[in-house]
């Protein structure tokens, strides 16, 4: 597999790139990559470059630039899911696998019943996992994740935007709220979904969302989806809703 590593700032105009921190002592520690060898960079923006290494410093690596190219990997129809953050190691694997997925954008969610928060150190933490599953695989823009938002004014907020699909997941169990299964809903709008839209999914934490946010959603027109008869954890919910609605592409 061809190694690629991450550069904090995009190339300067002389074509030179550096790296340094944990990306340098990744290529002269570990991979001891050696002047002139190539290797390949990406910026988090949808480039990637093919480099030489030219320099290798006590701190840094300077490299060489000699290709570029746009990522083709990305969704034309952009993903956001807005989830109530698991604890532990499983955000680690939250992260890795939606980022694998191609979600677009992540955000954690404060609810009534959420049991993590998404401190400032776990945010740089969680986009630290995006940039490590995007070298892994293959992804050249990194998936946003933005500061925790409070329920109330995350919904006001998505809700402004007309073109979106917005998708509320919910467990079948609750039968006062009469939800589609997410199959079903994929299938009718495969065709319809209007390509300059976009796709805004809540996910609650493990014990769900309350009555009371279920009802706010519901009454700002979001779609209710189940996914099926067996309860899910949050990690899980949000990979399944993921890779289902990679039919938008």
């Amino acid at each position: 597999m061809t190694q690629r590593y991450f550069l904090s700032q995009p190339p300067g105009k002389d074509y030179s790139a550096i790296l340094d921190g944990d990306e340098a002592r990744h290529l002269t520690k570990v991979m001891r990559k050696k002047v002139g060898e190539e290797v390949f960079l990406f910026d988090g923006s949808g480039v990637e470059y093919r480099a030489a290494v030219a320099a290798i410093g006590r701190n840094q690596v300077t490299l060489l630039v000699r290709e570029s190219r746009q990522s083709h990997l990305e969704r034309t129809i952009p993903l956001t899911l807005a989830t109530a953050l698991p604890k532990g190691e499983r955000q680690k694997w939250l992260v890795e696998k939606l980022t694998e997925l191609g979600c677009t954008r992540l955000i954690p969610l404060h609810t009534e019943l959420s049991v993590a928060k998404a401190e400032p150190q776990v945010l740089l933490r969680l986009r630290r996992y995006v940039i490590e599953a995007s070298k892994q695989c293959g992804r050249l823009k990194l998936m946003e994740i933005e500061p925790q938002a409070d329920f109330d004014e995350l919904i006001d907020r998505l809700g402004k935007d007309e073109t979106a699909a917005n998708l509320l997941i919910h467990p079948i169990s609750d039968e006062n709220v009469g939800q589609l299964c997410i199959h079903d809903w994929v299938v009718n709008r495969r065709e319809s979904f209007a390509s300059s839209g976009s796709l805004n999914v809540l996910i609650g934490p493990e014990g769900g969302f309350s009555p009371g946010e279920v009802q706010m959603v519901l009454e700002k027109r979001w779609v209710p989806l189940d996914l099926g008869p067996r309860v899910l954890r949050t990690e899980t919910a949000a990979m399944t809703v993921c890779a289902i609605l990679s039919a938008f592409r």
